[in-house]
């Protein structure tokens, strides 16, 4: 490991405790296994917690969403790397050596792609490049619903447990068959809670860190999180924006951001604190 990564993975300033409201504008499925589900014929069910039984959303699923949509977005100059990329990524169509040979083929160009990625991706949500190994400043918690949004789903007449279900038609363009399906989703209106914690490791990175993960946010309101996105599922606002800040390390000394809140609520929220 570098002198620089070496430092980078010693060195703890503080913490930013970044939390807010994920709002969902229409109904989202992130999906879980089928014991979640009352009903067999439910074709894909939401994920939930398994001793509450609320749906939620993994914190993998909000870091993985962020990550991609920041990729697709800062690496511009790579875009056919990453078409071609896209469409090396199914391989269950093949079985065998050819598919182990695809699969070869994929893992080489991600490997040759990954590292190109900026460097802020890369420090916000790790990397494992053996050049460039970086351990992640974001931590990512599993998002469950606000208690308000929870008594309002309640009294609510839901197809299941505070879940909607959704009939879908797919239409053979071939044979014109029709394949009607059942989704479980979570309703429009449902709010949930998010936190993500921020590890403070240079302070002249912050502004730009901070930028960062704004624009993946801002990105993912014109987006969706879940499946079946392309079809209206999973649009969604981020809310109340707020950050607070732990700090370890001697304010007159070394970490000079106590009371920078308000500054940095304004990066994250696109509002200038000239």
């Amino acid at each position: 490991m570098s002198e620089e990564n070496m430092k980078r993975y010693i060195t703890l300033l503080g913490k930013i405790v970044i939390s807010g409201t994920i709002t969902l504008k229409t109904g989202m499925l992130i999906g879980g296994g089928s014991d979640f589900s009352a009903i067999g014929t439910v074709d894909k069910v939401v994920i939930r917690d398994p001793l509450k039984r609320e749906p939620i959303i993994p914190g993998s699923s909000l870091k993985g969403k962020l990550r991609h949509l920041l990729e697709r977005r800062y690496c511009l100059d790579n875009e056919e790397e990453v078409t071609e990329l896209q469409s090396n990524m199914e391989t269950e169509n093949t079985e065998g050596k050819e598919a182990e040979k695809k699969q070869k083929s994929f893992n080489q160009k991600y490997e040759a792609f990954m590292k190109n990625e900026p460097v802020v991706i890369k420090r916000l949500f790790g990397t494992s490049d053996k050049e460039m190994a970086i351990a992640a400043r974001l931590q990512f918690a599993d998002c469950f619903i606000k208690k308000e949004s929870l008594e309002q789903l309640k009294q609510l007449d839901t197809d299941l447990y505070l879940t909607e279900i959704k009939f879908e038609n797919t239409i053979n363009r071939v044979t014109g068959i029709a394949n009607p399906r059942q989704f479980e989703r979570v309703p429009a209106g449902t709010q949930f809670d998010f936190q993500i914690i921020y590890n403070i490791e240079n302070i002249n990175e912050i502004d730009e860190d901070m930028q960062t993960l704004r624009d993946a946010f801002d990105t993912l309101e014109y987006d969706y999180l879940g499946s079946s996105g392309t079809r209206g599922y999973g649009q969604l606002a981020i809310e109340n924006r707020q950050t607070e800040i732990k700090a370890y390390a001697d304010e007159t000394k070394e970490l000079k951001v106590l009371g920078y809140e308000n500054e940095i609520n304004g990066i994250l929220n696109g509002k200038s604190q000239g």
